[in-house]
C-alpha cells in the first residue's frame, strides 16, 4: 500500500513526459501538410513558363506584351507581329482573336486554331491612328471557346505632321525661255517627332527641283535646304506644285512663274494700275494673280498679303493681254475664291 502513490506518481511522470515529446512532432507533420497541400494548389494556376495563365490549365504565351508602337504619324499605319505560343502540355484551341482600342486592328487568324504542345501561330497587329493622341487597347483571344480573355495589351501614339516649307508660295516672275531661274527654299520639321521624308517632286511645265536628297528623316527643330528651278519652254504663264511625301499626309507648295520671249523687252513706261472695292468682311488683306490665259492658271503677283485696295503691275510685256484676279485672306490665314476677272490688253511697242 505505501508503494501505490509512487508508481502513480511514476507513472504520471512518464505518460506526461512521452506527451510532451510527441506533441512538436505531431505539430511539425501537420505544418508541413499544410505546405505541401498550399503548393498543391497554386501550382495548378501557373504554366510551365512561370507566368499566369488566364485559364487554370491552358499556358499560352503573348509576345511581345505589351505590344508598343511608338509615334505614328495621323493617316499613316504601322505594323507589329504578334505570336501566341503553347508553352504547356495541354493542347488548346482559338476560337477568335480580337483588339481593343481607337486605331488597333488584328489579322491573321483563321479560326478555330488548335495549338499542340510547343506549337505557336502568328497574327498581325496594326495600328492607324486618326488623331495625334496616345492610344492603348488590349489583345483578347477566346480559348476553347472560353472568352474574350485579356490575352495582353497594346499602346501607341498618334502624331500630326508639322512640315512646313519656306517660303510656302515660289512665284518666280517673268523669265526669257531658255534662260532658268532659281530660288532657295527650307523645309523644315516643326514638330515633336521625327518626321521621314519619302520623295519629293516638282509638277508642272519648266518646274524642277534639286538638293533635297531622299529618303531621310528630320528631327524635331532640324531644317534643310533645296532649290527650285523655272526653266519656261514657252511664253505663257505656268503653275505647278512642289509635292513632299512623307509618312503622313505630304506637304504642297504652289510655284508659278511666266515665260517670256528674250527678245521682248519689258517697258518700263507701261504699268497696270489696278483697284477694287474693300471687302465687307473682316480681312487682313489681298492677294493679287495674273495670267496670260482667260481661264488661268494665275500666278500670284504679291507673295505677302497686302492690305491696300490697290496693286500696280509694272512687270508687264508690249503686245500682251493679262488676266487678274483678286482674293482677300482672314485673319486665320483663310484665303477666298478668286474674285471676277478683269483683263488687260497692253498696246504693242511698235
Amino acid at each position: 500500500m505505501k508503494h501505490h502513490p509512487i508508481l502513480e506518481g511514476a507513472y504520471a511522470r512518464d505518460y506526461f513526459h512521452l506527451v510532451a515529446r510527441r506533441t512538436p512532432i505531431a505539430v511539425r507533420n501537420f505544418f508541413a501538410l499544410v505546405v505541401i497541400f498550399g503548393m498543391v494548389v497554386m501550382s495548378g494556376c501557373v504554366g510551365l513558363t512561370g507566368k499566369r495563365s488566364i485559364i487554370p490549365g491552358i499556358a499560352m504565351e503573348v509576345t511581345p506584351n505589351p505590344v508598343d508602337f511608338g509615334t505614328v504619324m495621323v493617316g499613316s499605319s504601322s505594323t507589329q507581329t504578334v505570336t501566341v505560343s503553347n508553352s504547356g502540355a495541354a493542347k488548346f484551341t482559338l476560337t477568335k482573336v480580337s483588339v481593343s482600342g481607337p486605331g488597333f486592328t488584328i489579322s491573321g487568324l483563321s479560326a478555330p486554331e488548335t495549338l499542340a504542345a510547343g506549337q505557336s501561330i502568328k497574327l498581325t497587329v496594326v495600328f492607324k491612328p486618326t488623331s495625334a493622341a496616345q492610344e492603348s487597347g488590349n489583345f483578347l483571344v477566346a480559348i476553347n471557346a472560353q472568352g474574350p480573355l485579356t490575352a495582353g495589351s497594346l499602346k501607341g501614339t498618334g502624331s500630326t505632321n508639322l512640315l512646313s516649307v519656306t517660303p510656302s508660295v515660289v512665284g518666280f516672275g517673268n523669265v526669257s525661255v531658255g534662260s532658268p531661274i532659281t530660288q532657295s527654299l527650307r523645309l523644315t520639321d516643326g514638330g515633336s517627332v521625327s518626321v521621314a521624308i519619302k520623295s519629293a517632286s516638282a509638277s508642272g511645265t519648266g518646274f524642277s527641283i534639286s538638293g533635297l536628297t531622299t529618303p531621310q528623316t528630320l528631327t524635331p527643330g532640324e531644317s534643310v535646304n533645296f532649290t527650285a528651278e523655272f526653266n519656261p519652254k514657252s511664253v505663257g504663264t505656268e503653275a505647278g506644285a512642289i509635292s513632299i511625301e512623307t509618312e503622313g499626309s505630304p506637304v504642297v507648295i504652289q510655284i508659278s512663274g511666266v515665260g517670256v520671249q528674250k527678245n521682248q523687252q519689258q517697258s518700263e513706261a507701261l504699268t497696270v494700275a489696278l483697284s477694287w472695292d474693300k471687302s465687307t468682311s473682316q480681312v487682313v488683306g489681298y492677294f493679287v494673280y495674273r495670267s496670260s490665259k482667260p481661264s488661268g492658271p494665275y500666278a500670284k503677283l504679291n507673295p505677302q498679303v497686302s492690305p491696300e485696295t490697290s496693286y500696280t503691275d509694272s512687270s508687264i510685256v508690249s503686245g500682251q493681254t493679262y488676266f487678274y484676279v483678286v482674293t482677300s485672306v482672314n485673319s486665320e490665314n483663310i484665303e477666298s475664291a478668286y474674285s471676277e476677272q478683269v483683263s488687260v490688253a497692253i498696246p504693242s511697242s511698235e
